[in-house]
């Protein structure tokens, strides 16, 4: 069992286009996870299952609703918790057991499993990913890198590269390079492009993803591939696809297939979803040439994912069946009317550079969020921070002491 599995920028670059998130600023951890596999009978085949241990902060779910990444292949995930330390499970019997260790600003150093694998996460100095080491064991502690994966910014800490590493021989050879554009000073990407290096020398455009936008949500992407295997020829555009909303939400994604450089007028893929009065994510439906698939979400009252159903179509066709279902499984820890009794203060607010925490507690970490939850900044044991890289705009701040967490929200001006 790889404790790594690869995330390729073709992956990425869906994700950031279609994200579909429910988040919450409560705090609970998820402690287990269990996955029941099915057969088309309604017979269970199988059960997948995994207990988390923590310590103090980095157990704390911020993020916790379905993560939609790439419709087109059709994945989704849930939020990976920041334990400590899981056990892993396949019908019963425990498989893996992995745990990781965290550096001074909260962030992942190196996860080790019992299997004889091992990822090491590098970080820039704005806390972006620097490189993932995959390593494996090869006796007496002495471990080698097999996969690994660099990542490249620009001086807005926008990902432009990514390089991806194999180790055939020992060493280091590029296998893939994936590059990122962007709509002028936006974090808007309007062209992806993925180059295969089979020799880790010559390098072949083999895939190109062209993004429109309508305001910051993405309205069409055109897709083009080397769909022939041949590097020495060019790309052909093989698909289009077009985004529909309702407000902020995606209501529908739409594909159609390109042929001779024309879309067909029949629509290839269409995926539905629809959402709650929360707008958090119910389902997802979809339809057409790449047949029936699906997934309905579950949540509790404090809008944390319960359970994630996910939808095939039968061998015969034209009919669903439950394919699998995971149930997500939390601890009951501070609410957000707890953790609101840690005082603090943020001063100048709103600034455009240093602002400095204080409070009556010592201070363990800050963290500065966006506010649709993505980590901007985190560092440990210091009450000033340096906001001025981040665009105008209000976040929120998070302040972590002995006893407790608080937050805020503050403006970049």
């Amino acid at each position: 069992m790889y404790l790594y599995k690869k995330t390729t920028m073709k992956k990425t670059l869906l994700f950031i286009a279609l994200l579909v998130s429910a988040m919450s600023f409560s705090q609970k951890k998820i402690t287990a996870n269990s996955r029941y596999y099915y057969d088309e009978s309604g017979m269970v085949t199988g059960l997948d299952s995994s207990a988390h241990s923590y310590i103090d902060y980095q157990g704390s779910v911020m993020y916790c609703g379905p993560l939609l990444s790439n419709p087109i292949f059709w994945t989704w995930e849930t939020p990976d918790p920041n334990y400590s330390s899981s056990d892993s499970y396949f019908n019963t019997v425990l498989y893996l057991t992995t745990t990781k260790v965290y550096n001074g600003s909260y962030q992942v150093t190196s996860a080790t499993s019992d299997a004889g694998d091992r990822i090491l996460y590098t970080y820039t100095g704005t806390g972006k990913i620097s490189t993932i080491v995959a390593e494996y064991d090869m006796g007496g502690g002495i471990f080698v890198p097999y996969l690994s994966d660099s990542y490249f910014y620009d001086g807005s800490d926008r990902l432009i590269v990514e390089n991806s590493y194999i180790y055939p021989s020992g060493t280091a050879e590029i296998s893939s390079t994936d590059t990122l554009g962007y709509l002028g000073t936006s974090d808007n990407v309007n062209r992806f492009i993925s180059f295969d290096s089979p020799d880790g020398i010559a390098f072949e455009a083999q895939q190109l993803m062209e993004y429109t936008y309508s305001g910051n949500n993405p309205s069409t992407l055109k897709y083009s591939a080397d769909d022939d295997g041949n590097p020495l020829t060019p790309m052909v555009w093989l698909f289009q696809v077009a985004y529909n909303y309702t407000g902020a939400n995606l209501t529908s994604f739409v594909g159609m297939l390109v042929a001779s450089g024309v879309p067909a007028s029949t629509e290839a893929i269409r995926i539905d979803y629809t959402y709650n009065a929360s707008n958090y994510l119910l389902t997802e439906n979809q339809t057409g040439l790449f047949g029936l698939q699906g997934h309905n979400f579950y949540y509790d009252a404090d809008n944390f994912s319960t359970r994630v159903t996910t939808l095939q179509e039968t061998s015969g066709g034209g009919t669903l069946f439950t394919s699998n279902e995971e149930y997500i499984y939390y601890q009951n820890t501070a609410s957000i009317a707890s953790i609101e009794s840690v005082e603090f203060n943020v001063f100048p607010n709103p600034s455009n550079e240093l602002i400095t925490i204080s409070s009556k507690e010592m201070i363990q970490g800050i963290t500065i969020y966006s506010l649709d939850g993505k980590k901007m900044i985190t560092q440990h044991a210091n009450n000033s921070v340096n906001i001025a890289k981040l665009t105008n705009g209000n976040y929120f701040i998070e302040v972590s002491t002995a006893n407790g967490t608080a937050r805020k929200i503050i403006t970049k001006n």
